[in-house]
Protein backbone atom coordinates (compact mmCIF):
# COMPACT_ATOMS: atom_id res chain seq x y z
CA UNK A 1 0.00 0.00 0.00
CA UNK A 2 1.31 3.36 -0.66
CA UNK A 3 0.14 7.18 0.64
CA UNK A 4 0.85 10.38 -1.20
CA UNK A 5 1.49 13.37 0.43
CA UNK A 6 2.60 17.16 -0.47
CA UNK A 7 6.44 17.48 -1.60
CA UNK A 8 8.02 18.70 1.37
CA UNK A 9 10.54 20.54 -1.43
CA UNK A 10 8.38 22.31 -3.19
CA UNK A 11 5.36 22.58 -0.87
CA UNK A 12 3.36 20.62 -3.03
CA UNK A 13 3.68 23.31 -6.20
CA UNK A 14 5.97 21.17 -8.37
CA UNK A 15 8.17 23.95 -8.94
CA UNK A 16 10.98 25.98 -6.84
CA UNK A 17 10.87 29.33 -8.56
CA UNK A 18 15.16 29.89 -7.36
CA UNK A 19 16.08 27.25 -9.64
CA UNK A 20 13.87 28.41 -13.02
CA UNK A 21 17.70 28.87 -14.94
CA UNK A 22 17.77 25.01 -13.92
CA UNK A 23 15.41 23.03 -16.19
CA UNK A 24 12.26 26.05 -15.34
CA UNK A 25 12.18 25.15 -12.15
CA UNK A 26 11.21 22.04 -11.64
CA UNK A 27 11.51 19.84 -8.61
CA UNK A 28 13.43 16.91 -8.80
CA UNK A 29 12.24 15.70 -5.56
CA UNK A 30 8.60 14.71 -6.72
CA UNK A 31 9.20 15.52 -10.60
CA UNK A 32 6.71 18.51 -11.25
CA UNK A 33 4.12 16.54 -9.56
CA UNK A 34 4.12 18.12 -6.38
CA UNK A 35 3.28 14.76 -4.70
CA UNK A 36 5.41 12.23 -3.31
CA UNK A 37 4.39 8.46 -3.25
CA UNK A 38 5.99 7.08 0.39
CA UNK A 39 5.59 3.44 1.86
CA UNK A 40 4.27 4.36 5.28
CA UNK A 41 1.67 7.32 5.83
CA UNK A 42 3.27 10.49 6.82
CA UNK A 43 4.25 10.73 11.15
CA UNK A 44 2.07 12.83 13.45
CA UNK A 45 4.14 16.06 14.25
CA UNK A 46 6.16 15.95 17.22
CA UNK A 47 5.07 18.59 20.12
CA UNK A 48 5.72 20.08 23.16
CA UNK A 49 4.71 19.42 26.28
CA UNK A 50 5.49 20.71 30.16
CA UNK A 51 6.46 18.74 32.31
CA UNK A 52 5.34 20.24 36.06
CA UNK A 53 6.11 18.89 39.59
CA UNK A 54 5.34 20.68 43.20
CA UNK A 55 7.84 22.08 45.39
CA UNK A 56 6.93 24.45 48.33
CA UNK A 57 3.82 23.19 47.83
CA UNK A 58 3.51 24.85 44.61
CA UNK A 59 3.14 23.56 40.80
CA UNK A 60 5.69 24.52 38.74
CA UNK A 61 7.41 23.86 35.40
CA UNK A 62 10.37 21.43 35.33
CA UNK A 63 10.75 20.85 31.70
CA UNK A 64 9.93 20.38 28.70
CA UNK A 65 10.13 17.47 26.60
CA UNK A 66 8.93 16.91 22.73
CA UNK A 67 7.19 13.75 22.21
CA UNK A 68 3.86 12.97 19.51
CA UNK A 69 1.36 12.34 21.86
CA UNK A 70 0.74 12.83 25.94
CA UNK A 71 1.68 8.70 26.39
CA UNK A 72 5.60 9.20 24.99
CA UNK A 73 6.09 12.71 26.95
CA UNK A 74 5.16 10.26 30.04
CA UNK A 75 7.54 8.02 29.04
CA UNK A 76 10.41 10.14 28.72
CA UNK A 77 9.88 12.21 30.81
CA UNK A 78 10.46 9.16 33.60
CA UNK A 79 13.65 8.32 32.05
CA UNK A 80 15.10 11.83 32.63
CA UNK A 81 17.42 12.56 35.73
CA UNK A 82 15.94 15.06 38.16
CA UNK A 83 17.92 17.92 38.34
CA UNK A 84 19.92 18.71 41.60
CA UNK A 85 18.38 15.65 43.04
CA UNK A 86 20.94 13.30 42.48
CA UNK A 87 18.33 10.75 42.34
CA UNK A 88 16.33 9.06 38.68
CA UNK A 89 12.73 9.99 38.77
CA UNK A 90 10.54 6.65 39.42
CA UNK A 91 12.75 5.45 42.05
CA UNK A 92 11.23 5.79 45.88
Amino acid sequence: MTHKSPCPRCAGDGRISAYTHVKAGVCFRCGGAGTITTKYPPRAPSEKFGITGIQDGERRLLFWVKARNEADALKKASRKPVVGAGIWRGQP
